[in-house]
């Protein structure tokens, strides 16, 4: 999960057979290259360095910075999450990212497209804000590299019915805690919100790792470690609140 990561986009009823689907293979336990490849939309290989551990699907996007264009203003992304697999940062550090798949090859705008365009999908900007102090570093936890296990990006929240969803995302950065980021600008994407959780008497020696993170249709999100130290249940409040309702708080402009 760690490296060599390939995103792939399926037309799943290419997989299955009648009356679900529309495969007609022979043998449908045991499929050749060419029936699986024939149901490949679109195909994203990723930097040797990054794996493919985690992908959520996120339609509909409306950027307020695309408001002056005339086509291709509602987008279609995925959010892939790449691995971190050694403990104290001893290896490559590990993104997820925003990927634009509004047109690829089971959706085309129009007829130009059809001509022109093969299946793809496209990598924009890593959710991980490059050579920026990770937030919550002045905290005395907040040495992430250091606290014993590992650093860096694990999976996001997989719920499409999440009242957040389509504004906000929220990735499980093992030692770092759980991180929300405003993905409203899918090309620009903005951490909002951090926890981090502590060790206690449950958890291993080599500390605490936010593993998973999943946001339920309430709203609440819920943070589950790896190393024995149980779960937790959050709540958002403030700035990232007010974004993931949807209620017009503004976004901060970087200088």
């Amino acid at each position: 999960m760690g490296d060599d990561g390939i995103l792939q986009i399926v037309d799943r009823k290419k997989l299955l057979p009648s009356p679900h689907g529309t495969w007609d293979g022979q043998r449908p336990d045991t499929p050749t290259d060419a029936d699986l490849l024939a149901a490949q939309a679109g195909i994203l290989h990723m930097s040797p360095d990054q794996g493919g551990h985690t992908s959520m699907p996120v339609f509909g996007l409306t950027p307020k910075s695309y408001d002056k264009f005339i086509e291709f203003k509602t987008r279609d992304i995925v959010l892939l999450a790449s691995e971190a697999t050694a403990n104290k940062c001893q290896e490559a550090p590990h993104w997820s990212f925003v990927v634009d798949v509004t047109v690829d090859g089971t959706r085309r705008a129009c007829r130009r497209e059809r001509k022109l365009r093969k299946p793809l999908a496209r990598a924009d900007d890593p959710v991980h804000d490059v050579g920026r102090p990770r937030l919550g570093e002045k905290y005395p936890r907040g040495n992430y590299c250091t606290r014993g296990a590992r650093f860096g990006v694990h999976s996001s929240e997989e719920n499409f019915r999440n009242p957040y969803y389509g504004r906000l995302t929220f990735l499980a950065y093992f030692t770092g805690g759980v991180r929300a980021w405003d993905i409203r600008e899918p090309q620009a994407p903005v951490e909002v919100g951090f926890y981090v959780p502590v060790s206690n008497a449950n958890t291993d020696p080599d500390g605490y790792m936010t593993n998973n993170v999943e946001v339920d249709n309430r709203g609440y999100v819920i943070v589950v470690d790896r190393n024995g130290a149980g779960m937790d249940i959050l709540e958002l409040h403030g700035k990232a609140r007010s974004i993931g309702l949807g209620q017009g708080w503004p976004r901060r402009r970087r200088r």
